[in-house]
C-alpha cells in the first residue's frame, strides 16, 4: 500500500509540476489541455520504468546515495521525456526547456519524496 501511495504521489507530483510550468508562462487554461497532455504523459511514461530500474519505488531513504539516483533518474526522465514531447508536437525543443523542467522537477520530486518521508515516519512511529 505504500508504494501505491508513492506511485501515486508521484503522479500528481509531476501533475502539479505540468500545471506549475503552464501558470507560470499564463498558458493556464482548457485551450493548453492537449500541449499540458503532451508534456505530463512523456513524463509518466519516462519516469516509471526508470523509478523501477533504479530502485525508487521503495520507501525513500534520503540518503546521498538515494538522492542521487533520484536526481539522475529525473534528469534522464526529463531528457526522455522532452523527445517524447517534440515527437508528439512534431516541434523542436528549446534546450532551455529541457534545463528548465530538469531542474524544477528535481526541486519538486524531491520535495514531495522529502514529504513522503516526513508523513509516513510519523504515521509508523
Amino acid at each position: 500500500m505504500k508504494r501505491f501511495r508513492l506511485w501515486i504521489g508521484d503522479l500528481l507530483a509531476w501533475f502539479v509540476l505540468t500545471l506549475l510550468g503552464f501558470a507560470s508562462h499564463g498558458e493556464l487554461s482548457f485551450s493548453a489541455a492537449p500541449r499540458m497532455l503532451a508534456t505530463f504523459i512523456p513524463l509518466l511514461v519516462a519516469w516509471y520504468p526508470l523509478a523501477l530500474l533504479l530502485d525508487l519505488v521503495a520507501r525513500p531513504r534520503f540518503s546521498l546515495a538515494y538522492l542521487l539516483r533520484l536526481n539522475l533518474a529525473i534528469i534522464y526522465t526529463v531528457s526522455l521525456a522532452v523527445l517524447l514531447r517534440a515527437a508528439w508536437l512534431r516541434s523542436a525543443v528549446p534546450p532551455i526547456f529541457a534545463l528548465v523542467l530538469s531542474l524544477t522537477s528535481m526541486a519538486g520530486i524531491t520535495f514531495w519524496r522529502f514529504l513522503y518521508v516526513v508523513f509516513t515516519r510519523r504515521s509508523s512511529s
